[in-house]
């Protein structure tokens, strides 16, 4: 009966996968019921033999895979009886620190290769570029006098276009470019910005959102001659404190105490909702990597979720956590994994089930951090902190070949806990 079970969901499963017009949420229970149903060998032949599978499908049924053998291995090596849940990732933790001479760090990126660091040293701006394989410092730049805040500073990494205001000035706009020098980009100046800016975000495509103490947030993106222009100026009810783009058409903004999405459509963005969430001030905005979830950090010492509703085409708040002793200092998502930092020097990971829409924390870290960065994969994470001067890797242990997860799963059911170990660490 049970591989009765396991060939009638691979049919639906293929048959999900062949058509177009299925929902994806549809064939990622079909993954997972495979998965589960221990057809792995099934599974995989699908996706490495099946030319006619989406490039999309193939990843998504490999990450499936790796998640489930990689769940097993860690049960098998931690037991839950013999230890908390909580305490298996911090089992698995810093795998190097860098020590830095920057005075304060702003904002980390992570790429397949370098992790690069923005931050300030006796008073520039300052780029730092470090390889992910040897740890060192292959590149420091001294940019220009800074002295504002972290929240008004961004750095879109994939066109090295860096975006700065300071009290009293106008914005600074220029690329970085490979040789260490800085070229700046020219823009139309809007008497809008003669007031504060608390905030700048950028979206993929370079365009980025300012967020105004005047009650507005205005829209800047480059134009044909290469001139970053003010598209639009967006009266907000309040005053907005911050953004956070979901993609190149939405973003949202923190309104004091409370949350509106804004769409472009008809030419211009325009509200489409507002969410009324806490009871203090927003202070960290993120999204997931598919914009179902919307998470908001707060003063009131809450780590909300808004979920999307299909049905309604509205997000509704799902989940509220007041677990935290002191306030945040970042949040960061990657895929399903929310990692998110306090002042109290500890960091929350939490992992988002989407077959069964449920959010439960998954381990916690102790480490002094300002900012927090996932690799681009989540096989780490990277944290720096400013009383320490120094950033660390955390290694999260998801990076696995497919060959090596299905060798695990293989050896499970056969072999102790040194034999695993022994396998893992060959490969």
């Amino acid at each position: 009966m049970p591989y009765v079970i396991i060939i009638f969901t691979l049919l639906i499963f293929c048959q999900c996968l062949n058509n177009n017009a299925a929902d994806l949420s549809l064939k990622k229970i079909a993954a997972c019921t495979l998965v589960k149903n221990d057809a792995l060998h099934g599974l995989f032949n699908i996706a490495s033999n099946s030319p006619n599978l989406a490039t999309e499908h193939r990843e998504y049924i490999a990450q499936v895979a790796q998640q489930y053998a990689t769940t097993l291995y860690l049960q098998n090596l931690y037991p839950i009886a013999q230890t908390n849940h909580n305490n298996i990732l911090e089992k698995l933790q810093l795998t190097h620190a860098k020590n830095l001479s920057l005075h304060q760090i702003i904002s980390i990126d992570c790429t397949d290769l370098y992790t690069q660091i923005i931050g300030t040293e006796n008073g520039n701006l300052t780029l730092i570029k470090i390889d992910n394989k040897e740890f060192k410092i292959i590149q420091k730049l001294s940019l220009y006098p800074y002295l504002g805040p972290a929240k008004t500073i961004t750095y879109h990494y994939p066109t090295n276009t860096l975006i700065s205001y300071q009290d009293q000035e106008s914005l600074k706009i220029g690329h970085v470019l490979p040789d260490g020098n800085y070229k700046s980009i020219p823009h139309v100046p809007t008497e809008r910005l003669h007031g504060k800016i608390n905030h700048i975000t950028c979206n993929m495509d370079a365009t980025f959102a300012c967020s105004h103490c005047d009650g507005t947030v205005t829209i800047w993106k480059l134009n044909n001659q290469n001139v970053y222009e003010c598209v639009q100026i967006i009266p907000v009810p309040k005053i907005p404190l911050l953004c956070a783009w979901k993609d190149l058409t939405t973003f949202a903004c923190a309104e004091t105490n409370c949350i509106s999405i804004w769409r472009y459509q008809d030419s211009q963005f325009s509200c489409i909702q507002i969410l009324p969430l806490h009871s203090s001030r927003i202070t960290h905005l993120a999204w997931n990597h598919d914009g179902t979830i919307l998470t908001s950090a707060s003063d009131d010492l809450s780590l909300k979720f808004s979920r999307y509703n299909q049905l309604s085409s509205l997000y509704e708040l799902a989940l509220t956590i007041y677990d935290f002793e002191d306030f945040f200092t970042s949040v960061s998502w990657n895929k399903n994994y929310l990692v998110c930092g306090c002042m109290n020097h500890s960091i929350y990971i939490f992992e988002n089930d989407e077959l069964v829409q449920s959010i439960r924390r998954i381990g916690t870290l102790k480490s002094n951090n300002n900012c927090i960065m996932w690799g681009p994969d989540g096989s780490y994470l990277v944290t720096g902190s400013n009383e320490y001067k120094r950033v660390c890797f955390w290694n999260t242990y998801n990076k696995w070949t497919l060959a090596a997860s299905y060798a695990v799963i293989k050896q499970f059911s056969s072999c102790n806990d040194q034999n695993i170990e022994s396998q893992r660490t060959a490969e």
